[in-house]
This record gives C-alpha cells, structure tokens and sequence, in this order.
C-alpha cells in the first residue's frame, strides 16, 4: 500500500485562489500550531497524509467498483489514517487541486 505521514508540517505561506490558474502567495504565514516533544525535540503537532490514487479514466470507470479496487483503496485509507486518529477533527482533502 502506498502511503505516507509527514510530522510536524509548518505552514509558511498564505494562499489564495485554487489550482494553476488563479493559486497565488498572498503573504507570510504565522504558524500557531501546538508543540510536542518527540525524541527529545520539538515538533509541530500537525500531519500531511497522502496515499496514491488510481485514474480509472473514461475507459475504466466501472471497474473502480470491482471487488479488488475496493479493498486496494480502503487498505490504503486503513493504513494513511490509523484508527486511534481523531477523524472528526481532520481537515481532509482530496487532492484535486488544479
């Protein structure tokens, strides 16, 4: 399955706009975030979770549905977001970006 965590993210900049066209820096970023210690070193207490997608395209939508590309994308959900994770308190997003 490919996933993957990123810990103690900060966030620089503030955005704005959506995607190639119109995404755009609209200033500097003052990251409020909590701190934690992990190993002895401070760490932001904030995550970047990301796991692959397959583009099933115009010529293979209804297979997305077929048994084995369920279970490959819920075994990729299980293991990018670990159940013991507070869901109701994650900023989820799906990628398309642009």
């Amino acid at each position: 399955t490919e996933a993957f965590i990123i810990v103690g993210s900060k966030t620089f900049s503030k955005t704005s706009g959506y995607g190639r066209e119109t995404l755009r820096f609209s200033g500097p970023a003052h990251d409020t975030a909590a701190t934690r210690r992990v190993d002895g070193h401070p760490v932001l207490n904030k995550y970047i979770v990301a796991f692959d997608a397959v583009n099933f395209g115009e010529h293979r939508g209804d297979q997305q549905y077929d048994e084995t590309c369920v279970l490959r994308e819920l075994n990729k959900a299980h293991a990018a977001l670990p159940l013991q994770w507070p869901i109701g308190r994650l900023g989820l997003r799906d990628g398309q970006l642009g």
